[in-house]
């Protein structure tokens, strides 16, 4: 890779911190005049941008140590690769896995660490049918041309 090539994919990977806030504060509140119980609940969620996620798109866990939810979400795929109602779609998709559960779940179930993909391909399976405006592929997640099986 070129001097020139690596200053290029700096470039588009560093989000601005105002593009951030605009596209997560927009995503919200778009949310919350349709779903107005979850758009209170995100408000009061810890939700940060992180380049460093288990998944490139976005999660939810809870964290133990101050008893709340955090929201991770990857910034060049929440601001640059979807859409407005994409973003709405996605806070929907990952406020659904709380609301069914799915975190908690996962403990009590003793799945080992290398099945837990399928546990969770499970519960998007679960929560997708139902959520308008999912970016492509996330309707049948992972998408068929990655299906192992």
């Amino acid at each position: 890779m070129t001097e020139k090539q690596k200053v290029d994919v700096k470039k588009v990977l560093l989000i601005p911190a105002q593009e951030q806030e605009q596209c997560l504060q927009t995503g919200i509140w778009e949310l919350s005049k349709n779903y107005e119980f979850l758009g209170a609940v995100l408000q009061c969620m810890n939700i940060s941008y992180t380049y460093h996620l288990p998944v490139p798109t976005a999660g939810v866990h809870f964290d133990n140590d101050s008893k709340k939810w955090i929201m991770g979400i990857h910034p060049v795929f929440f601001c640059r690769k979807l859409s407005a109602d994409h973003r709405v779609a996605i806070l929907l998709h990952e406020m659904s896995h709380i609301t069914n559960k799915h975190p908690i779940r996962v403990p009590f179930l003793k799945i080992a660490p290398d099945k837990r993909l399928w546990m969770n391909i499970a519960a998007d399976l679960a929560i997708n049918q139902y959520i308008k405006n999912l970016p492509t592929g996330c309707q049948q997640c992972p998408p068929k041309e990655e299906r192992m099986m």
